[in-house]
């Protein structure tokens, strides 16, 4: 006799339940489909803030739902327990910076709160632990089938719009854009803001034909394409009939293209060992044989159309219309006969095999050998330039990972804090390493930042995910049989008419609030707004025109085009389709392809992929959470007391509330006002002379607020002190003026230091300012030569530190040191590859009076 179980009635009725379950899944979708389109920028920006902002609304929303039926349901028990371990080894990644004591030599009269850039680190952890919520979520929410699809479309409709607009960049927007910085030096902080390092993408962005989509920088599109290909490849093989599935390969083909433009060598690397992956699961039989072929097959290919590729550039002299374009139209023939190839009888692939063998062995010696510069004497021949451009690109890397293995190597357990690499970075660098904030490998960007077991938990999470997901589509049964003829009958049941409503409010929410999202951003290059549309076509004032330099308001009209009718077509285009294509898939095919889109970017991250590109990490956690809801492995579930259910109810409403209170909601209007007051910025110092004193003192106050919300961002300092700068450079009415707003602006800069106690720059620039408060007060001149010794510390090769650090000593009488500070700064101007750290012209012309001055 079995004994029957009772199962508590829920705490909410059936039709709020049903309603919370519609709002979950709209607004999880709402966020996948929009992240895409917004820029992948560090954590603070409005867009991704935004996102996390969106997600903790679901989690709480979702979390009443879960708990209310009274049942517990862990999906993939295992997985989720080891994501529990990442998410608490982040603690100490950020403990790391904000509570231990500053370890390195300080200066008096700053007061160093943490080892490290604190509010980089509590940044990254929000993120970190929205994308932790992220996969909670989805693992759990979108088990059912029609959500998954619908999840589906969504991501695919971004994709695409992604893909599109990266078209329309490099055929247009760049061109677009670098007239109208060229136009005006000004332009640039008007649409890039006042931050150097925005503007200095911003320009890297107009100057180059490599193409960065909505991201930051191209390596991030690459990824991007490299992470969601394989998911579009798989809906377009399993399904699609006529206009559907022509759509669906006109993505595809645009994202390939696109993928070739973004210049991305690792991208590249790791889109070819995904494509061998592809062709291998693909195939009809399995064994390292047959993986041999695949990687054999790969590397002839390849090899083929980059020589066609090299002829095509030889004839028509241009990467874009010669070699890229007709490399990628060759990947695409490639990719079509691949299968035929792999699935050939086995006498086929016997006879085949030796051949692509040897050429994936040749490649790879030739690879060392080009790599290596082995017999290669002529520099100035053409592989000897081959040698050189491939050398430096594998140097690059090299000098950032040296740098890494010495910080994992000091901090093995607990890293030097989330986010912090770049803070600590002209600590370990090698001398020829150029300036850099990530280690563009994700692996060790894990290691240095939380330590080796927070990379050992990641490691782990990912490849017990994607080994259950092929073991279990290894399993899968035959679709042409007549249980899974009624299986496929089911599913299309279950996405019925209630599925086709979601569809629809999902896709008017996302017309909707994509408006007036992209209305409130700043810079359209970057984002995708609708800003310079509005104020070239409508002659919003505040803004620079383009007519003044075409005199035609027609580019700016094709700009604001693309956004207001190219972009939405697009993702509506996309969404309906994959919605179409998706309806007689079972969610374990999806499995296959979901688990290469995570190998993709997994991959990738070897040589690019960092925590620090929040659409990317955002995209990598969403399909985890994917794989865990597409998997029949259902962990466990049982049933709860109802006193219980209500007891967690109420701790978990007031955990999340004060997190959405206390964390997310400060967070978003913190950012939102920091991007005003940004802008705001820019307007004030592009006034005249006689207004500039009156608007910054109006806009000090509003600055001075956000500082109080956010006392450990240095980046909030350093705009302060551009603002002040601005005040300082008119005369002031009176010397206690004057000497108020020097006070002030050391100050600024002092806590700029003592929020990033690792900002080399910092340190340099409080050396001017002690000399600008009074060049004749001995007192500030020996500070000051304790704050150029510690830039210099910090940044030990940094030429133009040695030489200010020099001039000093001679101030001082110290000549003997004062030469070999200058001699120090001309040995290592000479040795440094990093252009951005050379010494100008007129620097070397007064290192060489010093250095004479001295020799005489």
């Amino acid at each position: 006799m079995t004994e029957s179980k009772t199962v508590p009635l829920p705490l909410l009725s059936a039709d709020l339940q049903a309603w919370l379950d519609k709002c979950v899944t709209a607004i999880i979708a709402f966020a996948a489909a929009l992240r895409p389109l917004s820029m992948g920028q560090p954590e603070n920006e409005v867009e991704t803030v935004f996102i996390c902002t969106l997600v903790w609304i679901a989690f709480f929303l979702w979390g009443i739902r879960f708990i209310s039926a009274c049942r517990i349901s862990l999906a993939n028990a295992l997985p989720l327990s080891i994501l529990g371990g990442f998410a608490i080894l982040t603690v100490p990644g950020v403990m790391r910076v904000t509570h231990i004591p500053f370890a390195g030599v300080a200066l008096d009269g700053i007061a160093y709160s943490g080892d490290g850039n604190m509010q980089a680190a509590l940044d990254t952890a929000f993120v970190w632990f929205s994308d932790f919520a992220l996969v909670i979520m989805v693992a759990a929410h979108f088990r059912d089938k029609a959500r998954l699809r619908l999840l589906c479309s969504c991501v695919i409709a971004g994709f695409a719009a992604v893909a599109v607009y990266s078209l329309y960049q490099k055929c247009y927007g760049l061109s677009y854009f670098r007239e109208y910085v060229l136009s005006d030096g000004n332009n640039i902080s008007l649409a890039a803001g006042s931050g150097e390092m925005q503007q200095t993408l911003f320009r890297n962005r107009v100057e180059s034909d490599r193409i960065y989509g909505p991201f930051s920088y191209p390596n991030a599109l690459a990824g991007f394409l490299i992470l969601l290909c394989p998911l579009l490849i798989g809906v377009i093989k399993q399904n699609g009939k006529g206009f559907l599935k022509i759509f669906a390969k006109i993505i595809f083909c645009i994202s390939l293209l696109v993928f070739i433009y973004t210049g991305s060598k690792a991208g590249f690397l790791a889109a070819k060992v995904v494509e061998c992956l592809i062709l291998y699961l693909l195939a009809d039989k399995k064994g390292w044989r047959v993986f041999l072929a695949c990687s054999g097959y790969t590397a002839l290919a390849t090899t083929l159309c980059a020589c066609v590729a090299a002829i095509a550039y030889k004839l028509s002299g241009s990467w874009i219309t010669g070699a890229q374009t007709v490399f990628a139209a060759l990947w695409l023939v490639e990719l079509k006969l691949a299968l035929r190839f792999i699935n050939a009888e086995k006498g086929t692939i016997r006879k085949i095999l030796p051949a692509c063998n040897l050429i994936l062995i040749a490649g790879l010696a030739a690879a060392v050998w080009l790599i290596a510069g082995w017999g290669i004497d002529n520099q100035e021949s053409r592989l000897g330039k081959l040698h050189a451009v491939v050398r430096k690109n594998v140097d690059v890397r090299y000098n950032y990972w040296r740098a890494a293995f010495g910080m994992i190597e000091t901090y093995p357990l607990r890293g030097v804090g989330l986010d912090n690499f770049g803070s600590r970075y002209t600590q370990f660098k090698p001398a020829e390493g150029w300036a850099v904030k990530k280690v563009h490998n994700h692996y060790l960007q894990l290691a240095t930042d939380g330590g080796i077991p927070l990379l050992t938990f990641f490691v782990s999470f990912w490849f017990i995910l994607i080994r259950t997901s092929l073991k279990q589509t290894d399993e899968e049964v035959d679709d042409n049989t007549q249980s899974a003829k009624m299986k496929k009958a089911k599913d299309k049941e279950e996405s019925g008419v209630n599925g086709k409503q979601m569809k629809q409010a999902v896709l008017f929410a996302l017309a909707l609030f994509s408006f007036i999202y992209f209305m409130s951003l700043k810079g359209a290059f970057a984002g995708l707004s609708f800003e310079f549309f509005l104020h070239e076509v409508f002659a919003i004032p505040g803004k620079g025109s383009l007519r003044s330099i075409t005199g035609s308001w027609l580019p700016a009209f094709i700009h604001g085009g693309v956004h207001l009718v190219i972009l939405p077509a697009t993702w509506a285009g996309a969404f309906y389709a994959s919605c179409r294509m998706l309806d007689s898939i079972n969610p374990r095919k999806l499995l296959y392809w979901l688990a290469l889109c995570a190998c993709g970017l997994l991959v990738h991250g070897i040589a690019d992929f960092h925590p620090g590109i929040a659409s990317i990490s955002f995209f990598l956690w969403l399909i985890a959470g994917m794989i865990m809801a597409a998997s029949d492995k259902c962990g466990i579930e049982y049933s709860l007391p109802r006193g219980a259910a209500w007891a967690m109810l109420l701790v978990f409403s007031v955990v999340v509330i004060w997190q959405l209170k206390a964390r997310v909601t400060p967070h978003l209007a913190n950012s939102i006002e920091i991007r005003s007051v940004d802008m705001d910025t820019d307007i004030v110092l592009s006034q005249s002379r006689d207004k500039l004193m009156k608007a910054a003192s109006e806009l000090e106050p509003r600055l001075s607020e956000i500082i109080a919300l956010r006392p450990r961002d240095g980046s909030l300092y350093r705009l302060k002190i551009k603002l002040l700068g601005a005040e300082m450079s008119i005369p002031q009415g009176s010397s206690k003026a004057s000497l108020e707003l020097e006070q002030k602006y050391l100050e600024a800069n002092s806590m700029a230091i003592a929020c990033d106690p690792y900002f080399a720059s910092g340190y340099a620039n409080l050396a001017d300012i002690l000399l600008m408060m009074g060049k004749e007060r001995k007192a500030n001149t020996t500070q000051a030569l304790a704050a150029i010794k510690l830039a210099c510390a910090l940044h030990p090769y940094k030429p133009i530190y040695f030489m200010k650090q020099g001039i000093l000593l001679q101030t001082l009488g110290k000549k003997e040191e004062a030469s070999q500070a200058f001699d120090k700064a001309k040995a290592i101007n000479s040795i440094i590859t990093d252009e951005r750290s050379l010494l100008d012209e007129e620097e070397l012309r007064q290192l060489d009076f010093f250095l004479g001055m001295h020799r005489k």
